[in-house]
């Protein structure tokens, strides 16, 4: 400070300089803010990579063993009064996508038409809910969760209600959706091929356009549910695409199902707080 009042150039200067050091710090502050927000985001993008690589080789193993049991059951379906002969299957390739249809009817919420009929038949019956106890359920827990954590279920923290209630519809309607696109696509093949279809093997070429709709609705419902229902593929296109719509529920209808749950159960712990 010189005697006039007025900083002199040193004092000046080295203010300048503790400025410019402090601009410096802060920008290095943002740049290692921005790489530690980049680096978690690639751990994130990391970890979504390795989740679904697990639920491809999960999916691939519960394929495996659908077709290892599928060509048991066929095996075994093949002799005397088996159910080959029983439902009168024509040709070995549909008797083996009816024997991969059983399959997974064993352990998911489907059903078919398809019974054991022999005593071999009847403990292989026996065997196959136990290697699904052992194997199948923990790969389809897996494959669910696996799914569910790349975008189907809320995150961790994740506690809003108006945020799991967004969740909860948006899923909903999406659950919603494939349900009525899936029910299309059985409507047509049910129209297609119709002397050897679904709906003429039960009656229904004569029916009301919306009994037809709500019979193929609830077939689809009976997929994935509880429910019951009487209709079955009677063709092979109609087989086949049943066989797609069971895989396509593990990567997707199970995960949405189990997203809306888990929010649900979120949402719970709040109303009763509320009340």
């Amino acid at each position: 400070m010189t005697q006039t009042g007025v900083p002199s150039a040193t004092v000046v200067g080295n203010v300048g300089t503790q400025l410019q050091t402090v601009d410096i710090q802060m920008v290095a502050d943002d740049n290692n803010a921005t790489t530690i927000f980049m680096d978690e985001q690639e751990v994130v993008q990391a970890s979504k990579r390795v989740i679904a690589c697990r639920v491809v080789l999960y999916l691939a193993i519960l394929v495996l063993i659908t077709n290892v049991l599928a060509l048991l059951w066929y095996a075994t379906g093949g002799e005397e009064n088996g159910w080959q002969e029983r439902h009168a299957v024509a040709g070995p390739s549909y008797a083996y996508l009816v024997a991969i249809h059983w399959s997974l009817c064993q352990y998911t919420f489907a059903s078919m038409e398809v019974v054991p009929n022999t005593e071999s038949e009847r403990v292989f019956g026996c065997l196959v809910p136990l290697v699904s106890v052992l194997v199948a359920y923990p790969l389809i827990a897996a494959i669910v969760v696996g799914v569910g954590r790349l975008g189907y279920f809320p995150p961790e923290g994740q506690r809003k209600p108006k945020l799991l209630l967004c969740r909860v519809l948006a899923l909903f309607a999406a659950f919603f959706a494939e349900i009525i696109l899936i029910t299309l696509i059985w409507l047509r093949l049910g129209e297609d091929s119709l002397e050897s279809s679904w709906t003429y093997e039960y009656n229904l070429e004569d029916s009301t356009g919306s009994f037809r709709f709500f019979t193929a609705l609830h077939w689809v419902m009976s997929q994935y549910t509880f429910s019951t229902m009487e209709v079955v593929p009677t063709n092979m296109q109609e087989r086949s695409f049943t066989i797609v719509v069971q895989f396509v529920g593990l990567v997707t209808t199970y995960p949405m199902i189990a997203g809306i749950v888990l929010c649900i159960v979120r949402l719970a712990p709040m109303s009763i707080q509320v009340a």
